[in-house]
Parts: structure tokens; sequence; C-alpha cells
């Protein structure tokens, strides 16, 4: 006997910003190394433990952004929550960070079938810069940075996530989160287990990384995560 039980329609998109919408990556290892040279310049002991951003890339897996620092550079984020924080937002700020050559494509086919929003731990200032200058900001119902206060980095995923279904006024299974890397869906499912999450496969971590959250979450393509947002979003 076939099952009545109807899907619920997902009325939203939360996105990450980086590696998801813009294409930071580089722009990431830039700021970290930078921080870890102002660092040393300052005769603060700390080490930045790789030659190339390909060395850096094959390495790279998300963490916490007090903790990788702590323990991947040796710079204790307690101790240097100014520096750090400043040297990483004003390198990220400066830099001409551009969207992939696909994301427009994607949220055109998206915005006006959905709301679509965007959840970073970026500042909110530069945040907002961005979505301008790269003329997506129209797109967006909501774009929630972080304060420019260093104690809030500390701050999990899962906040800006409840922040986000607050603003949408939205259930979390009428929002689906979409990012790159392995911990946004493990900070989607735990604010929320019911909370659908989509993956992409072109931001910061590897598909092997990815496979490990199971094949099943993990988009094969631009055009195939726009197919899934569309169908969920008529309850298929």
């Amino acid at each position: 006997m076939r099952s009545s039980t109807k899907k619920t329609k997902i009325k939203a998109v939360i996105f990450d910003w980086d590696g998801t919408l813009v294409d930071s990556l580089r722009d990431h290892y830039n700021a970290h190394k930078e921080t870890v040279e102002l660092a040393n310049s300052q005769g603060i002991p700390a080490k930045f433990p790789y030659h190339t951003f390909e060395e850096w890339k094959k390495d790279f897996e998300e963490t916490p952004f007090h903790k990788m620092y702590s323990e991947k550079y040796g710079l204790p984020y307690e101790k240097h929550s100014k520096l750090i924080y400043d040297t990483f937002a004003n390198h990220l700020k400066k830099a001409n960070t551009q969207t992939f050559p696909f994301t427009k494509a994607v949220l055109d086919a998206l915005h006006g079938n959905l709301k679509l929003i965007v959840i970073t731990s970026r500042p909110q200032n530069t945040l907002l810069k961005d979505s301008l200058r790269l003329k997506i900001h129209s797109y967006f119902d909501h774009l929630i940075g972080t304060p420019k206060r260093p104690d809030t980095l500390i701050l999990s995923k899962e906040d800006h996530i409840n922040l986000a279904l607050k603003r949408a006024g939205l259930k979390p299974n009428e929002v689906v989160m979409v990012g790159d890397v392995r911990s946004d869906f493990h900070s989607a499912k735990k604010a929320h287990p019911d909370m659908p999450v989509l993956l992409v496969p072109w931001g910061f971590e590897r598909l092997d990384q990815l496979h490990e959250i199971g094949k099943s979450n993990i988009v094969s393509s631009p055009e195939d995560l726009v197919r899934r947002l569309l169908a969920m979003a008529h309850g298929k």
C-alpha cells in the first residue's frame, strides 16, 4: 500500500557563503598565512607549516576558527583573539573575492521560488559590501554575518542557523541548508535533526571528505543543486 505521507514543501534555502557561493579558499589561505606572519613579527611564537597553497589545500579540514589557530598554528586564540580576528578580517575585507562562474545562474533560478538566506562567520559589514560589489545582494532575503567582536567567532554555526530561522519565521523542516564542508551538515543536524542538508563539491573540502556524510546529500553540479531545491520546493 502506498504511503499517503506528504513531504513538507521547502520555503527557503540557507547558504553558506565561503566555498558555496564565493570562490575564496585561496583568500583564506593568504589570511591565515598573514596572521601567523604578523604574530611572528611581534615576537609571538607561531608557525604556519605550509609552503604553498596546494600543500595547505591538501591538508585542509574545516575546523572551528579558534581551534585551528590554537592547534594547527600554535597561536592560542584565547590569548591573541584581537590580533587574529583583526588581521584575518581585514585581509578578507581587502581581498577581491569573486563568485563562482555559475553562482548568479543558480541564484537566478531559485530567486522568486524560495527565500534565500546567507550565513557566514565573516564580519557583517564585509558580507554586505561584498554582496553589493558582486551584484548579488538583491537575491537575498537575509544576509547574516558576524558582528565585529572577536569573541563572536567562537559562536557556533548552529547559532547562525537558528538566527536565520527566526528572521525568516520558518520551521527547520521548511528550510534547506546548503554548504560545502562536513561541519555544515553536522551543525545543521545538531541544531535541528529534521533540517535537510545538501553539500556542494566545489568548495573547501574534497569530494572524498564529503562522502563521509553520504552520497545522497551531495549534489553533482550547480544544475543538480537547482533541480533538487526546486523539487523540494514542490514537496518532491
